[in-house]
């Protein structure tokens, strides 16, 4: 009876999903993006309560061209959108180390005992977005629409040249990296290489509101259920590779609005600002250099990363069929 029960429940909402009046669309865009992609060590032999050992922060800006489609009933929305990097200004990467962490015994263990910039060059960023949403009608001038969705982002970036300041190490310790006992120097070329996989899954709702006829405005916000990130870092100049995987669930938040102009019936004029932020997730690390064939699991470390995302975008709706 229940499993009877669910699928008459599933036949309705087909049914208002897919009326003779559905529209097909499709949606190119120019978009910008600013953010940062972080990634983190952690020491989880240590003795305290805050165990990072290492930070680094991928700064970055971009614009895109993408393009979205998507079929659209009178309850019922599917969109698909793809965009990629065509322009981008060189950001920076900082990297900070925390090393007394390693320590043993001291009162101020995280202090900055390391820190270098670099130049971020924007090698290659795409994007992947799906949205499923139901759309109901509460009033003439406002509908609710409970979605889910699928975010995909690959980037990858080079750090060059730069600038950095070590502590000194000692027995005890390391001292911090802007006191007297330091050491100073720059870098040159190829500093770091680095290639980032980010999937978020996102559960939502979105407040449609009508002002008039013409125009849709819309606002909207969503919890990540789940999180997975993968990256492929490797040091240049310490002739290692790492490859980190993380998840985290319930770590993430996602908001936006959206503003739709209907300039003819067959077009429209849309223009959304979103942003998507994370916590920090853990996961685990591998690591060989360039003479190492296999990858060996560090021990007694995790691998950690986070991301911000601004996203800015206009893009002209044409509707095929309606």
């Amino acid at each position: 009876m229940v499993v009877k029960k669910r699928n008459s429940i599933f036949v309705v909402l087909c049914l208002l999903a897919f009326p003779m009046s559905a529209e097909i669309f499709i949606a190119p865009s120019i978009g910008f993006s600013r953010g940062t992609l972080g990634e983190i060590v952690y020491v989880n032999t240590n003795e305290y309560a805050d165990d990072t050992l290492s930070e680094l922060f991928w700064d970055y800006a971009f614009l895109s061209a993408g393009v979205k489609t998507g079929v659209k009933g009178a309850h019922f929305l599917f969109e698909n959108a793809v965009s990629y990097a065509i322009a981008a200004q060189k950001g920076s990467m900082s990297d900070s180390d925390y090393l007394n962490v390693q320590y043993s015994g001291l009162q101020d263990y995280q202090y900055k005992t390391n820190y270098s910039e670099s130049d971020n060059v924007l090698c290659r960023a795409v994007s992947v977005n799906t949205k499923v949403a139901f759309e109901f009608n509460t009033a003439s001038w406002l509908h609710l629409s409970p979605f889910g969705g699928v975010d995909f982002f690959y980037t990858r970036f080079r750090a060059e040249n730069g600038w950095y300041r070590y502590g000194k190490e000692t027995s005890y310790g390391c001292y911090a990296y802007n006191s007297s006992n330091s050491t100073s120097g720059t870098f040159s070329g190829t500093v770091m290489t680095y290639r980032r996989y980010d999937v978020l899954t996102w559960l939502g709702l979105e407040s449609v509101f009508l002002p008039s006829e013409k125009s849709r405005v819309s606002l909207s916000a969503a919890f990540c259920p789940y999180y997975f990130a993968a990256d492929i870092d490797n040091h240049v100049l310490r002739d290692i590779t790492f490859v980190d995987f993380a998840t985290g669930s319930f770590c993430a938040f996602k908001i936006g609005t959206e503003t739709e102009y209907d300039v003819t019936d067959l077009l429209s004029l849309d223009f959304s600002v979103s942003y998507i932020g994370t916590t920090k997730i853990r996961g685990i690390t591998y690591q060989k250099s360039s003479t190492e064939k296999v990858y060996k699991k560090t021990t007694g470390g995790e691998s950690g990363m986070d991301l911000k995302n601004l996203n800015i975008a206009v893009s002209l709706k044409l509707r095929l069929f309606q």
